[in-house]
């Protein structure tokens, strides 16, 4: 097995093979993990189901890594949170509920409505319980009445005490908190949203699969998809997450705020170059090459047949990956806001942003090898010389 790097606590982990298909694939299933701080070791192979923070937490050279290491070693190294000791405090933020909706709208999109359902539901409402008890003032005006009715009820104490009272009495009362706590428990484990931003989730992904061709653009294939290799030139690990992996695609969802107004397909042009997205399509092309290897070598981890839909339906779909099929790299681009439309938008490998962003990447892997070897976990600082301005450089700002 490929070592991680020396700075870099392992993750032990016990993997056994689960058989032989009938087209002669290996699959694994990892089993008996045993983390060592915070950092899961490296190792080749194609991860479906992995965890978001299992990923960032291999130390590998990803797309996001090469654009930080464009910046300076050093934006490198303090946004690796296997490598910065700080990482929490520096770049991580409590789960706002932006970047919850971020995570709903990506499970609705890229998994469809049945696996979005099993995780997410409408935040109760207590507008759809009219007439229902509120709070503990109701509580007690429904216990007085059993009371001058001749109950035998104390009209004070703990609220949980005075509705379990009211509740003795009147077993088939509404009371808002017991229809709260009831809904709640029918969905345990799954995240609430209030029903406004369902709707609008709801409505960005019709707008997909509505759509005669983007329809098309998720389905075929499994999402979230993990891929972990070593560069064969330079040897440093290498790793993406793909959107969704299907045996001819890649396929990436992106939204937009066109908060300037330009028409959307201006738009979108500007979003590929601000966001250096041609960094991440060259990065994602040079991941699908490793493909077909890895799965000959039944370097496939935690794939579930279920989420193929039938054993016959998952054992075509690694049998295609393994045909090693030269891949369309398809971006999705959804509008924000009240209109989400939706815009498909294929990147070329012949294109010449490609070609370049291809070296960038190439250049980044030296300086990820040259850092890891001098620094190791110490901060990433190269020393830049002192040098000075040039009229050609500086913006006109001063105008």
């Amino acid at each position: 097995m490929l070592r991680a790097p020396a700075f870099a606590p392992p993750l032990m982990e016990a993997a056994f093979i689960l058989g032989i298909s009938r087209y002669g694939h290996r699959i694994r299933r990892a089993g008996g993990a045993v983390r060592v701080g915070a950092v899961m070791d490296f190792a080749p192979g194609i991860h479906f189901g992995l965890s978001e923070d299992d990923y960032f937490s291999v130390p590998a050279l990803s797309a996001s890594g090469v654009k930080n290491l464009r910046m300076s070693p050093l934006d490198f190294w303090a946004r690796s949170r296997w490598l910065n000791p700080a990482y929490e405090d520096d770049n991580e933020e409590p789960d706002s509920f932006v970047r919850i909706l971020g995570k709903a709208y990506h499970k609705r999109i890229l998994e469809g409505a049945e696996a979005f359902a099993w995780c997410y539901a409408a935040a109760f409402n207590p507008d759809d319980h009219k007439g229902a008890l509120d709070g503990a003032d109701d509580i007690k005006e429904a216990l007085r009445k059993h009371k001058e009715a001749g109950a035998n009820v104390k009209l004070s104490g703990k609220k949980a005490d005075m509705i379990a009272n009211l509740l003795e009495l009147e077993p088939t009362a509404k009371i808002l908190d017991v229809l709260q706590e009831i809904y709640e428990q029918d969905h345990e484990g799954k995240t609430f949203l209030p029903q406004k931003y369902l709707d609008k989730i709801e409505l960005a992904a019709a707008m997909i699969e509505k759509d005669p061709q983007l329809s098309k653009a998720f389905i075929g294939g499994m999402a979230e998809v993990s891929i972990f290799w070593v560069c064969p030139t330079i040897g440093v690990p290498c790793k993406a997450r793909l959107d969704y992996l299907k045996p001819k695609a890649i396929v990436d969802l992106k939204t937009f705020a066109n908060k300037n107004g330009y028409p959307l397909g201006r738009a979108i042009d500007r979003e590929l170059g601000y966001n250096r997205y041609p960094i991440q399509s060259a990065w994602y092309y040079d991941a699908s090459d490793q493909i077909a290897a890895l799965v000959k070598d039944g370097l496939v981890f935690n794939f579930d047949e279920s989420w193929a839909g039938t054993t016959e339906g998952a054992y075509q779909y690694l049998r295609a990956l393994k045909e090693g099929y030269d891949k369309t790299f398809l971006y999705v681009f959804q509008q924000k806001g009240v209109a989400p439309v939706a815009i498909g938008r294929t990147f070329g490998r012949s294109l010449t942003n490609c070609q370049l962003a291809q070296a960038q990447c190439e250049a980044a892997k030296q300086t990820y090898r040259q850092c890891a070897d001098a620094f190791g976990a110490d901060p990433w600082l190269v020393p830049q010389p002192i040098s000075a301005f040039d009229d050609a450089t500086i913006p006109a700002l001063w105008e």
